[in-house]
């Protein structure tokens, strides 16, 4: 809720309770002055009383009796009314004084007094007169209702009025949220908000927001200079090394052409190869850490997804691309292509492994579908599948085998970098890396890049 909006309803609820109680108070006031008028009255008709003692009995039965103000009189043990009484019965005369009681549905204000020496010398008597107080209840209940409804005017005023006030007490603030907006769309660290718009703790947070930017523009300062040195570090690393270890290489290379070396010269040429591919992962996968978003470009995968099942099949129909035809992704395409490349060349080389070696039985379909891959494009999902018809893994290595230097059961050689590789690459693009069961009886990969996929079209 808007703070302007809080402001017209914290308004219109001050009002509101202010309305309510100033009527509480008036009407109770309004009501108090007029019974003390009704009271004023009755003292004021206290001075017949003696009369009405004296002719009571006559006035009682005679045709002035109508018109006489309503009074009772407690003579001898007994009680003669006089005037316009209620149908229903006053409570008995007991004592002098002012009380109310209730009859014929409304209120009657009662006031006794006492007359000595009438009609006759020690003689003592009880006067009670008696006036209705409905139409003094009847004038405060439509003073309650005209103060209401005029309380319901004011308050909507009080609210449409704090409304208006609270916009524009609240100015600063958007203000201030304004230009905020206007830094974070501009991507401009070394912009400011001003520090003067005219409200004291709306200043303070501009003060304190500017310091924030200047602390995240510092930070993210240091963290590119840091990205920078680490690029540069692993640049420079993975070059010093992979000369002498070409060099190497190549002198094995010659020692082995003419003879085909010895087993030690073979073996240490095979660790070579397993140095050479575990250096290049290390450089692909510091990579995929400190990756940069300039370095995303709008990219066709399934073209990717084309051209390295085309490289791995070697001519073959051993890697076969399905799904849709097209799928267009802001990307970062060496990291994309090496991550799917990875995928599938995993899946070429255990899929042909034999079940026997890891321990499980031949299925049909495993039989079926060695050695087959299938790369499958979901555009709607942005999804990269990878199935085939291996061994598998066990759901219980499956999240282990995404971290770092970890490797399944089998005796393939690799680095154990592979596919914590595709795991980083998925994070990089905010989007998601599983292993499952493929239908084809190995393993199935799921690399989902969470991008906005062209419309797709079916692959024919």
């Amino acid at each position: 809720m808007r703070l302007e909006t809080r402001t017209g309803l914290a308004a219109l609820a001050a009002a509101v309770l202010a309305l309510v109680i100033l009527a509480a108070v008036a009407t109770n006031q309004f009501e108090q002055v007029v019974r003390e008028l009704v009271d004023e009255q009755l003292e004021e008709r206290s001075a017949t009383a003696p009369v009405l003692v004296a002719v009571g009995d006559r006035v009682a039965v005679s045709e002035l009796d109508s018109t006489i103000a309503a009074a009772r009189v407690l003579v001898d043990g007994r009680t003669i009314d006089i005037g316009r009484l209620p149908d229903d019965p006053l409570p008995p005369i007991d004592r002098e004084g002012f009380r109310t009681a209730t009859a014929d549905g409304e209120d009657w204000r009662l006031y006794t007094v006492r007359v000595d020496d009438v009609p006759a010398a020690g003689d003592t008597a009880l006067v009670e007169l008696a006036a209705p107080l409905g139409d003094v209840d009847a004038r405060v209940s439509t003073l309650r209702g005209r103060m209401a409804l005029g309380g319901l005017l004011a308050a909507a005023l009080a609210g449409v009025a704090g409304l208006v006030l609270g916009r524009r007490a609240s100015r600063p603030l958007t203000d201030l949220r304004n230009d905020a907006a206007a830094i974070t769309g501009s991507g401009d660290a070394d912009l400011a908000v001003q520090t003067a718009y005219g409200a004291v703790e709306v200043d303070d947070v501009a003060r304190t927001l500017n310091d924030s930017l200047r602390s995240v523009a510092d930070a993210s300062t240091r963290r590119e200079e840091a990205l920078v040195a680490a690029r540069a570090f692993a640049a420079s690393a993975t070059h010093e090394l992979r000369t002498p270890l070409q060099s190497a290489m190549t002198n094995l290379d010659v020692e082995l052409a003419p003879t085909g070396g010895s087993d030690r010269v073979r073996a240490a040429r095979s660790d070579l190869d397993r140095m050479k591919s575990a250096l290049e992962a290390v450089r692909a996968f510091s990579d995929a850490e400190l990756v940069d978003p300039t370095w995303f470009e709008t990219v066709d995968v399934a073209d990717l997804a084309e051209e390295i099942a085309a490289s791995a099949s070697r001519g073959s129909d051993r890697v076969s691309v399905a799904g849709d035809d097209s799928l267009e992704l802001s990307v970062w395409p060496d990291g994309v292509r090496l991550a799917l490349d990875n995928l599938v060349r995993n899946a070429l080389t255990h899929g042909r492994v034999a079940p026997e070696s890891n321990g499980t039985d031949v299925d049909d379909v495993t039989e079926q579908h060695a050695g087959e891959v299938i790369v499958t494009i979901d555009a709607v999902a942005g999804a990269l599948t990878v199935d085939d018809g291996g061994v598998g893994i066990a759901p219980s290595d499956r999240e282990r085998l995404l971290q770092p230097f970890e490797r399944g059961a089998t005796r393939v050689a690799g680095s154990g970098l592979g596919l914590a590789f595709v795991a980083r690459v998925a994070a990089a693009h905010d989007g998601d890396f599983t292993l499952d069961d493929s239908p084809l009886g190995g393993t199935r990969a799921i690399l989902v890049l969470r991008t906005l996929p062209s419309p797709p079209t079916e692959r024919s």
